[in-house]
């Protein structure tokens, strides 16, 4: 006889009717976009962060033009989009913010050269269109 694993099994969710409490979306809008966790589902709606979505087509109920957001599967290749995205403002700030008097002449000459010096995959690509 087998033994049956203690490991939860992973769900398969393939529409927005598979969504249950506490499963993360994929929500946009105009102005934004990012990884939320469902708060409820009943069976026509779901709700994220006391806004409520239609099942159907993940579209919001109610809210103006301009605040409207919607809502769809999280795929793992849209996490991975958002999360490089997230960390990129991240390390944009703590660029913008970097006390530059607290760094040496060497590390100053590093940031400039990266900066400024041409990449070489951009010399490639003129030679090739000669």
């Amino acid at each position: 006889m087998a033994k049956k694993s203690k490991l939860p099994q992973e769900r398969i969710i393939t529409s927005l009717n598979d969504i249950q409490a506490g499963d993360k979306v994929y929500r946009s809008s105009r102005w934004y976009e990012g990884i939320v966790i469902v708060d409820k589902v009943t069976p026509t709606t779901i709700v994220v962060r006391g806004v409520k979505y239609r099942k159907s087509d993940g579209s919001q109920i109610g809210g103006d033009v301009w605040g409207k957001s919607c809502i769809d599967l999280l795929t793992p290749e849209i996490e991975r989009h958002i999360c490089q995205s997230q960390l990129e403002m991240r390390l944009k700030k703590a660029i913008r913010d970097c006390n530059l008097d607290s760094l040496s002449f060497q590390q100053i000459q590093q940031i400039h050269d990266i900066i400024y010096k041409p990449n070489p995959k951009d010399d490639d690509e003129a030679i090739q269109t000669h």
